[in-house]
């Protein structure tokens, strides 16, 4: 991703989280992620085109943090992933 134009700041928990990273290295206590499951059959090229819109539409979603020196300076990227990378461990049948 590139860096957009928008410098936002961080806030006290995102400055906390940005403090822990920094402290524990090799530990993802920053990376939070979960599992959506889905009941019926879905087209992955509609679920990326969504979730790409989503990402487009939430600055939040595009904050990334560059360090300069000692200082972390957030901001909003102008770009979003070109990939969403899904992951099946089964097929709709194995479920059964």
């Amino acid at each position: 991703m590139t860096m957009g134009r928008k410098i936002v700041q961080l806030t006290a928990v995102q400055k906390g989280i940005c403090n822990a990273m920094e402290i524990y290295k090799e530990v993802p206590i920053y990376n939070i992620g979960g599992v959506c499951v889905f009941q019926e059959k879905i087209e992955p090229v509609y679920l990326e085109q969504a979730i790409k819109n989503v990402i487009r539409n939430n600055d939040g979603l595009r904050i990334q943090l560059k360090q300069n020196g000692e200082k972390i300076i957030p901001y909003i990227s102008d770009s979003i992933p070109e990939k969403i990378d899904f992951y099946r461990p089964y097929q709709q049948e194995d479920r059964k």
